[in-house]
């Protein structure tokens, strides 16, 4: 059922380090179609018909992003606003996405011993309800999302340590390729 449709929803993925090494770990999955939405529209003027188009060929869908202030960023909510219309999600003639996969892949940053020093009562399931709810609405299945918490690295990375990159994010990778490759398929990350 059509090819894998990866939305990337970074503003600056060249000074990204764990969104920008989840998309280098997938972008060499055949049937795999990486678009960065801050790259085509950076005017934040989208093409609906081109990104409405891409969905229909997808079979599975993921929205690739870093959490910002508890939710997605800007442009990621203008797509859904802009692309998700009711002819292609509901009503009489909206059903064009049923039985369509999505997944959310999201990255953030904070530790959980943060939150609850700061007495949050933080569960981030419950951050991801709209997306669960536009794949209801649009009569898609909702996978689990992909979540992995990662230390903050300031601006200006250089002088860091990022051994450990790579150790944070592979499980990660390995949860997005479970989601989108065949069953019984051999792969890669190296």
């Amino acid at each position: 059922m059509g090819e894998n449709l990866i939305i990337l929803a970074h503003p600056d993925i060249n000074k990204s380090i764990y969104n920008k090494k989840i998309i280098s770990g997938l972008k060499h999955i055949e049937g795999t179609q990486i678009k960065n939405i801050y790259e085509l529209y950076p005017d934040f003027k989208i093409n609906t018909a081109i990104e409405q188009s891409d969905l229909l060929h997808a079979g599975k869908i993921i929205f690739q992003f870093p959490m910002y202030w508890y939710g997605a960023p800007a442009l990621l909510k203008q797509w859904e606003q802009y692309v998700l219309t009711p002819d292609l999600c509901s009503g009489v003639t909206g059903d064009k996405l049923k039985g369509k996969e999505l997944m959310i892949s999201v990255t953030g940053g904070g530790s959980m011993e943060e939150y609850e020093r700061k007495k949050m009562d933080y569960d981030v399931m419950k951050l991801w309800a709209p997306f669960f709810y536009i794949a209801r609405y649009c009569q898609m299945q909702f996978h689990e999302p992909v979540y992995t918490n990662v230390p903050y690295i300031p601006t200006g990375h250089e002088n860091c340590d990022l051994s450990k990159v790579d150790d944070i994010i592979k499980p990660h990778i390995e949860k997005i390729l479970k989601f989108i490759e065949p069953p019984n398929k051999s792969r890669n990350l190296n």
